[in-house]
């Protein structure tokens, strides 16, 4: 009997693994500062986050659409504000935030039409 496996391509740049823990690092933190916990419970919450985090964005469609549109505005508007740092031209820091936007959208587009893009491949085993 032949068993079926998907194969997607994705690109070698895991973007989404740094904005997961970036929001885990954050959330963990905001959560120990607001509640007064105790380090060992934000490392939990870290772990658990990222693995919550993670599974979302693999199992629901809708998440990942607004977390990668999310980020790929927060990029944006940190390529903005570097660029108001470095630059006295008004329209110079709003082009490099359309530009990081659009590069951040190519790179998540692999996740986006990862279930698409996918084929079968007939494996069988001897």
């Amino acid at each position: 009997m032949a068993a079926k496996y998907i194969i997607s391509k994705r690109s070698k740049f895991s973007l989404i693994s740094i904005e997961i823990a970036t929001i885990s690092i954050f959330s963990s933190y905001w959560l120990c500062k607001r509640f007064n916990w105790d380090w060992i419970i934000g490392v939990a919450v870290f772990l658990g986050s990222n693995l919550l985090i993670g599974w979302l964005f693999f199992q629901l469609r809708l998440f990942r659409y607004i977390l990668s549109i999310l980020f790929s505005f927060f990029w944006g508007f940190l390529a903005y504000t570097f660029s108001t740092e470095i630059t006295k031209s008004t329209a110079s820091p709003w082009v490099a935030l359309g530009v990081v936007f659009l590069i951040s959208l190519a790179l998540h587009r692999s996740y986006f039409d990862f279930e698409k893009n996918a084929r079968r491949i007939e494996y069988k085993d001897s």
